[in-house]
């Protein structure tokens, strides 16, 4: 049994590290341009796209490209309509691309979920969002930044409208991670070691007891 805070760093890494895969296919449905099969965390959805807008610029070494389409995603045997925003931007060392989706359950509540990825020399920032509403009101959300900057390792999670910083340090040949959380008193430390589980390496974190 893992802390709160384990169990959701645990969830954190595993969405920014699984990639939102899409494959092109043609359309078995009339009225569509395509079909895009969008594979993320061990789900597929099917999206049937209506309408599609694509801006391109080359101007030197920077290239830029902006997507907008819109249709119908089918999961579960249920039908929503969507929306989706990606956009990428690449110059010289620096690289920057997001997608966004929006889903409409009904004429009343949204999901939408957004990712991110920017690189820039040594420098590397991720997030990943999730918010739903409900007639125009945030009902849950959750977002997960992590960044890299030279030997700087931190990743900080709000979820609900609390708040969780995990900084990850190296110290005499081990890992740590040191966990801030709002209206804590003191950070909380964990070992972070690999040990073999059922025959898969995985992480594990264990509470160190000052």
């Amino acid at each position: 049994y893992d802390d709160i805070e384990i169990e959701l760093l645990k969830k954190s890494e595993a969405l920014l590290e699984d990639e939102i895969q899409i494959e092109t296919l043609e359309s078995d449905r009339e009225g569509y341009l395509y079909k895009h099969q969008v594979s993320y965390m061990d789900k597929v959805y099917d999206m049937y796209v209506k309408n599609q807008r694509v801006e391109t610029e080359n101007d030197d070494d920077e290239q830029e490209i902006e997507v907008e389409y819109n249709g119908i995603v089918i999961y579960n045997d249920l039908e929503y309509r969507f929306t989706s925003e990606y956009s990428s931007e690449q110059e010289h060392d620096e690289q920057e691309e997001e997608i966004r989706y929006t889903f409409f359950y009904d004429d009343h509540s949204t999901v939408t979920i957004n990712k991110e990825f920017e690189i820039e020399d040594n420098e590397q920032e991720e997030v990943f969002s999730y918010e739903m509403r409900t007639n125009g009101r945030v009902v849950a959300s959750y977002k997960v930044e992590r960044e890299v900057e030279r030997n700087r390792d931190t990743l900080e999670i709000e979820t609900d409208g609390i708040n969780y910083k995990y900084n990850f340090y190296s110290e005499n040949g081990k890992d740590y991670v040191r966990v801030i959380k709002a209206y804590q008193n003191a950070p909380v430390l964990y070992e972070i070691t690999i040990e073999e589980i059922d025959g898969v390496s995985q992480k594990v974190y264990t509470r160190v007891i000052n």
